[in-house]
């Protein structure tokens, strides 16, 4: 049985994994596997996250706020910043 303490409010409301990065998360780009990625937040952070395509263009930097399923790079934003530290550290 599943205790109170274990369920996560966040996922409980879908509301964990975000399809924009808000302006005060810390940001990371990674170049991984997206489904790895996924797999590996969901088993090792508890706050909000947000993951969208980067497309560079020159100094400008183009968002898309969709879940991105066939590229291999993404940015990826941290509501905590401990947690994106040790994303960094995997990735």
């Amino acid at each position: 049985m599943i205790d109170f303490d274990e369920i996560n409010p966040l996922d409980w409301h879908n509301t964990r994994f975000l399809t924009t990065i808000p302006k005060h998360f810390s940001t990371i780009t990674v170049e991984t596997q997206y489904k790895f990625m996924l797999q590996w937040l969901t088993e090792n952070t508890r706050g909000r996250i947000g993951i969208t395509k980067e497309i560079k263009e020159g100094h400008d930097y183009l968002f898309y706020t969709s879940y991105p399923e066939n590229r291999n790079k993404y940015l990826v934003g941290f509501e905590d910043d401990e947690e994106a530290l040790f994303f960094r550290l995997k990735f």
